[in-house]
């Protein structure tokens, strides 16, 4: 299944307004032209390709704003908040990094880039503080269509790798 909720806004309408746009030329031509219909398909289906790249790489999740997607994972530790958020703003693993930081509200936003068979993930992280430890809270939104495996099984590794830092 396709995971579009949570997208930055307008992607997915933008997505398919393009895709329409798409379809529909390359019917025209394919149904105008006796050869040119084939070159009409093959640019149709490397465009179809390229438009979830392009919003992908232009996508943005802003700290100060970002929300707590429902796909999430609750982290407990028995670190301080402030100590948690610092360890979570300097976090690298694999291809994530530090996307934006909001020490205000305690958010750190970590991105993964396009590669391989994803458009990339944000994971936004909301730190807050329970007693004397911490509660994380580590949630990811796909920067484009993502399938669901791929998604939870991001987010499953974005928590370990918490995890592993934290110590937890």
């Amino acid at each position: 299944m396709l995971v579009t909720k949570g997208m930055p806004r307008g992607h997915l309408a933008a997505i398919a307004l393009s895709y329409a746009l798409l379809l529909g030329t390359s019917l025209v031509l394919a149904m105008t032209s006796a050869g040119a219909g084939t070159g009409g398909l093959g640019v149709t289906i490397i465009l179809l390709i390229i438009i979830p790249l392009f919003l992908a790489a232009s996508a943005k999740a802003p700290a100060k704003t970002v929300e707590l997607p429902e796909r999430r994972v609750r982290i407990e530790t028995a670190l301080s908040p402030d100590a948690v958020f610092v360890k979570l703003a300097q976090l690298k693993f694999g291809k994530v990094a530090p996307h934006d930081v909001d020490a205000g509200r305690r958010v750190v936003v970590l991105a993964s880039p396009v590669h391989g068979m994803t458009y990339g993930h944000f994971y936004p992280i909301f730190v807050r503080g329970a007693g004397a430890g911490s509660i994380i809270e580590v949630g990811i939104t796909p920067k484009s269509i993502d399938c669901r495996p791929r998604v939870e099984k991001a987010l499953e590794t974005c928590a370990a790798e918490i995890r592993k830092a934290l110590g937890a």
